[in-house]
């Protein structure tokens, strides 16, 4: 039975990945790590926070029982891909920095509703007045999160006002299916 591969690389990063997927990687090996879904890839960046568990491949190294979060999480080669986002910046005031994007989530398979959307933006989750902006067809915006009035949605499109730095920004869209 196999307990887990471990996989060295050239530039001296490393991965250890369990059968199911749970894995413990050097500071950038799991940017060697992709995952398929049909004709299709992802990184495992859009997975990390389900798969990257040390503490699994410790327990299975060690003989041990699995941790909690095998429970929770399952097998990876049983997941589904994660909703695709798309953002777009419609229009931006320089003077101000108020930015209206435009943000499309969808599941491209079909399988998952969109449960819930998070914006952050340098680092700050958007939330409050600046995330009741949002503007679209079966759009709610909560406290820190955007959600659909049926909760049966696979695919949503808003638009929203947000407050942007000087220079670079970096938006990350966070949707959960």
């Amino acid at each position: 039975m196999e307990i887990l591969d471990f996989i060295s690389f050239d530039d001296d990063e490393w991965i250890c990945i369990t059968p199911d997927g749970y894995y413990n990687a050097s500071p950038h090996g799991d940017i060697h790590l992709n995952i398929r879904f049909g004709d299709d890839a992802y990184s495992i960046e859009q997975f990390s926070r389900a798969f990257y568990h040390p503490d699994v491949v410790l327990a299975r190294l060690q003989g041990q029982p699995n941790p909690d979060v095998v429970k929770q999480f399952g097998d990876i080669r049983l997941t589904n891909a994660p909703p695709a986002v798309s953002v777009a910046i419609i229009e931006k005031d320089d003077v101000t920095g108020i930015a209206n994007l435009k943000i499309s989530v969808f599941d491209e398979f079909n399988y998952h509703p969109i449960e819930n959307i998070e914006i952050i933006i340098n680092g700050r989750l958007v939330g409050g007045e600046e995330l009741k902006t949002a503007k679209g067809a079966n759009v709610i915006a909560e406290t820190t999160k955007i959600s659909t009035r049926t909760g049966k949605e696979n695919k949503i499109e808003f638009e929203l006002s947000v407050k942007l730095e000087s220079g670079t920004n970096y938006i990350e869209v966070v949707a959960v299916n």
